[in-house]
């Protein structure tokens, strides 16, 4: 009966994204009536289905509204998304609450139970996924190209390695205590080994072979076999392992790029903090990633008498006449956060979610 309503607002979001991402791709940005439209219409498809008598709609509409309003404010709070793409975001999840009924048919992997609830859950997941698959690839290609061969193998393989050691060694724990919980202790072993492999490759190497000598004892899992089927058992594991490596090799790609004070723009993301302290001009690099910038926002430092520091926005006039007023104590240059499309990738993760949601695949 509803799915008419469902086929027009997946029409909307459809035609929306792709009208933005030529918008993105071929202006720098996402106009603003392009997405409170799509919201518009939301409601009104929203309006349409309640007076259908789909009463039960109301709460799922709402509760989709309100959080992807969140998701987008807070990814554009930390710098991790623009202004429109936050907004596109929650368009999506406001036209999409649902897991579109008319296409389960095209549902390659089984969908997780939230899939009708908070659709936009799905195409976030699998939004972040590409993007990790794109700074992999990325940063791949620039080691490579750089003949840092040996840096990216062991960049690459190290998150693999404390794994395995860590989930036999947390299984054999379990078996030999007879505590199921007892196979968690494996987050600590990760988190011991990837502090060793920071610090002494050496060290790591030694540390990750008496781990694993000592899981496999554990576990027993002495012949091939046995061996085979632990691991078998524990591929989502293995699958979480190519993430972290994927997102440890991607790190890799420098974040900043240097760019002269006269050439900043209204909107540049700035990558470091310039503020007065005991009358001396200091800076301070600011992380992008999403994590740091998420630690960043809950326990930053106060420093006063700020010149200018990152906001969501980007550089205003009056930073910019600062930045200026400063430039030769500055050096000239500044440090101004890389940048990339993201239109393409949201596009993307809709299209993907259609299909499944690979975050869930790697849990079931």
């Amino acid at each position: 009966m509803y799915l008419s309503f469902d086929f027009a607002a997946l029409s909307v979001a459809l035609a929306g994204c792709y009208i933005g991402l030529r918008s993105d791709m071929g202006y720098g940005k996402i106009p603003n009536r392009l997405t409170f439209a799509m919201l518009f219409m939301s409601m009104v498809f929203a309006a349409m289905r309640i007076n259908a008598g789909d009463s039960s709609f109301t709460v799922l509409y709402l509760s989709n509204f309100i959080i992807g309003f969140l998701i987008g404010i807070i990814f554009w709070y930390i710098r991790a998304w623009s202004g429109g793409d936050a907004k596109m975001f929650w368009a999506i999840m406001a036209l999409l609450p649902a897991y579109p009924q008319s296409l389960k048919i095209l549902s390659v992997f089984p969908l997780p139970g939230y899939a009708d609830y908070f659709f936009g859950l799905m195409i976030l997941f699998n939004l972040l996924i590409l993007l990790l698959m794109k700074v992999f690839i990325a940063a791949v290609y620039m080691l490579g190209k750089q003949g840092r061969t040996k840096e990216l193998t062991r960049t690459g393989i190290s998150p693999f390695m404390y794994l395995l050691a860590s989930t036999l060694i947390g299984i054999g724990i379990s078996r030999a205590t007879g505590i199921a919980a007892a196979s968690y202790l494996s987050i600590f072993f990760v988190f011991a080994l990837s502090v060793a492999e920071q610090s002494s490759y050496k060290h790591f190497l030694a540390l990750w072979a008496v781990m694993t000598g000592a899981g496999v004892i554990l576990a027993d899992v002495f012949s091939l076999q046995a061996f085979i089927s632990l691991l078998y058992a524990q591929k989502s594991l293995f699958i979480f392992a190519f993430l972290l490596s994927a997102y440890a090799v991607g790190s890799r790609i420098p974040i900043t790029r240097k760019v002269a004070i006269k050439d900043l723009r209204l909107g540049m993301s700035i990558g470091e903090e310039i503020y007065q302290e005991c009358g001396a001009l200091k800076r301070e690099e600011v992380s992008t990633s999403i994590w740091n910038s998420f630690v960043s926002w809950v326990m930053k430092k106060k420093k006063h008498d700020y010149v200018v520091r990152p906001r969501p926005a980007g550089l205003s006039e009056e930073d910019l006449g600062k930045m200026r007023l400063y430039e030769y104590k500055l050096g000239g240059f500044v440090d101004v956060n890389t940048s990339f499309i993201l239109m393409p990738f949201i596009l993307g993760a809709l299209l993907l979610s259609f299909i499944g949601d690979f975050l869930w695949l790697m849990l079931v």
